[in-house]
């Protein structure tokens, strides 16, 4: 689960709707951390002290998003006019404004970078979620009932050629 958020953000231009977004957060209980750019000071060793666990960062600078993303951290990048320029190649989430962002929404893309599923209903006796690799063998057992499949299409015959089996499958 989301508890912290990191934002290393440098446009002058968006402080006011930050601030509403960090006080928004924090009223949620989300530890958020704000790390300005002499804290940085060019390396990225402050980052080594952050738990990957249970973080998302968010931050306006390609390096810092490109080298985190690649260290496996969950990382958005934020978008804006004095940065499009910049490659976020890497960055599978792009944010190109605060004011409708909230802790639902950056759970979400938390939960997609640690490759977990979505849960998409939730009542007191049934959840509702995305399929997941776990869930491949319970499904070929419930496709084995001719009634099940009558209208939709079959499984892979052969579960070796599931994509899932071949570790194709991304949360």
């Amino acid at each position: 689960m989301l508890s912290k958020v990191f934002l290393f953000v440098n446009n002058p231009d968006q402080q006011e709707e930050i601030t509403k977004f960090v006080e928004n957060l924090r009223r949620q209980k989300v530890d958020v951390q704000m790390i300005s750019k002499e804290l940085l000071n060019d390396s990225f060793d402050i980052f080594n002290a952050i738990n990957k666990e249970q973080t998302l960062i968010i931050s306006d600078n390609s390096l810092v998003c490109n080298y985190l993303s690649a260290k496996g951290y969950c990382v958005a990048a934020y978008i804006h006019d004095n940065n499009r320029h910049e490659s976020f190649s890497i960055i599978s989430y792009i944010i190109e404004g605060f004011e409708e962002l909230d802790y639902e929404y950056l759970s979400h893309i938390y939960n997609r970078c640690m490759g977990r599923p979505q849960t998409i209903l939730e009542t007191d006796r049934c959840v509702l979620r995305e399929i997941t690799v776990e869930d491949v063998d319970s499904l070929y057992e419930l496709y084995a009932d001719p009634l099940v499949t009558q209208y939709i299409e079959p499984l892979y015959k052969d579960r070796e050629r599931c994509p899932s089996k071949r570790g194709s499958y991304r949360g």
